[in-house]
């Protein structure tokens, strides 16, 4: 009988056996597919920064373009105001020459 129980026991041992290799290798696999779930995330940031970064590059050159565009029309303006001013200046000056010689002619 003592056979028996020993046959019993090596088949229970075996199948143990077997568990344990099938759990194993689940392990194993959670394992992998961790491993790659944590490099994809890490691939994502990195993607995901990169284009960030890309994006504050092209927002930064677009806006020194508007600064130079900005510049420009205010020195334009500027220069603009002061031709203005001078074109002014001169019809004083000959409006008052006009006034004194018609005074002179009056008078």
């Amino acid at each position: 009988m003592e056979t028996q129980e020993q046959l019993l026991v090596q088949k229970e041992i075996r199948r143990l056996k077997k568990t344990v290799e099938a759990m194993r290798g689940n392990l194993e696999e959670l394992g992998f597919e961790k491993q790659k779930a944590v490099q994809k995330a890490i691939t994502n940031g990195k993607n995901a920064n990169d284009q960030l970064k890309e994006t504050i590059s092209v927002l930064r050159d677009e806006l020194e373009a508007l600064r130079a565009k900005t510049d420009k029309i205010i020195q334009d303006k500027d220069r603009e105001s002061l031709k203005d001013q001078m074109q002014l200046k001169e019809l004083i000056v000959a409006l008052r020459e006009q006034l004194e010689k018609a005074d002179a002619e009056a008078g």
